[in-house]
């Protein structure tokens, strides 16, 4: 992840901790050029990729890393293509899925689909 949006990831990781889901997290400092090879390298053999940004669908990291890393399936939250409306960081954030809880529900699904 990148920018505002560190916040809840961390606290996402947190909780994903508590339940004994390890997460990591990668803060990149720079988009482009994105560090492909220092993000491979932190990632574990059959790892999931979760890209969480705010952006719109279609043009963010998560496309470059799915087009860098063909080897991992990369999934990821981002605003989509919807109007975000006015209002605080963490009400946009819950609107978007980029809240922490959204973010642990998010995880959550990709790994039970993974079973």
């Amino acid at each position: 992840t990148y920018g505002g949006l560190i916040n809840p990831v961390l606290g996402a990781a947190e909780n994903l901790s508590r339940q004994g889901i390890e997460a990591t997290v990668l803060r990149l400092l720079t988009a482009s050029p994105l560090p492909v090879g220092q993000i491979r390298a932190n990632l574990a053999q059959g790892q999931n990729v979760i890209v969480l940004e705010e952006t719109l669908s279609g043009c963010g990291v998560k496309e470059a890393l799915a087009y860098a890393l063909p080897e991992k399936t990369v999934r990821g939250v981002d605003v989509g293509g919807q109007y975000v409306t006015h209002g605080s960081m963490p009400q946009l954030y819950d609107l978007c899925g980029l809240s922490e809880e959204k973010i642990v529900s998010y995880a959550k699904e990709v790994l039970d689909h993974e079973e």
